[in-house]
């Protein structure tokens, strides 16, 4: 990552960052004021004592370079580590979904599409692949699902797949399916007879 007038950025510099701002759902102004401010989080990203972390829209630019692509690649790399080193058991692997908000004013999104021929707020959206979604009948959501697979007793994530979120869950189980641990178990989203045979099939 390139800045005007300066050194590049180191690479893991800039990565590690990202793995806070996905657990910590953090903005890049967030992210930018807590690896200035908070110790633990300089010390995880590797910044000098009296080192500046780059600023939130170098975040922005670098995340954009890596793509979707890149950012799978870097998953399965660390996820092929831990197997390596033994932390994924293989015991039970638990298949489950987690609503993610997309970053969108959707009050603003609905009135720009007032008069739109078929009065459709995405079409108005500044993120154009977010969809209204349910976690259940009482929460409605704007923006992705992510599904995944989860090591049982380590909690480590093992397959990752994101889909709109009006998508239906049970489409993307064979996606996170991971066949190696013993036992499968996945909530009723999943349920569908294509599910079972394929976790028969695996002898799970």
């Amino acid at each position: 990552m390139y800045k005007r007038g300066r050194d590049a950025y180191n690479p893991v510099m800039m990565f590690k960052p990202l793995v806070l701002q996905f657990l910590f759902d953090f903005s890049d102004r967030a992210l930018e004021e807590s690896a200035r401010d908070r110790i633990s989080f300089r010390w995880f990203i590797g910044l000098d004592p009296l080192e500046s972390p780059p600023d939130h829209t170098a975040y922005c630019r670098f995340r954009e370079r890596l793509a979707p692509e890149t950012i799978k690649r870097l998953f399965d790399d660390i996820v092929e580590q831990a197997y390596d080193m033994g932390l994924v058991l293989d015991k039970l692997s638990i298949v489950d979904s987690t609503d993610v908000t997309a970053k969108v004013n959707t009050y603003r999104m609905s009135e720009k599409s007032k008069g739109d021929v078929n009065d459709d707020p995405t079409s108005s959206s500044p993120d154009p692949d977010a969809r209204f979604g349910h976690k259940n009948k009482k929460k409605p959501f704007f923006g992705y699902k992510c599904h995944a697979s989860m090591d049982a007793d380590t909690g480590i994530l093992t397959r990752i797949e994101v889909s709109p979120g009006d998508e239906h869950d049970s489409k993307f189980f064979s996606a996170v399916h991971d066949p190696y641990p013993d036992a499968v178990t996945a909530d009723k989203g999943y349920d569908s007879a294509e599910n079972f045979d394929l976790i028969e099939e695996g002898g799970q």
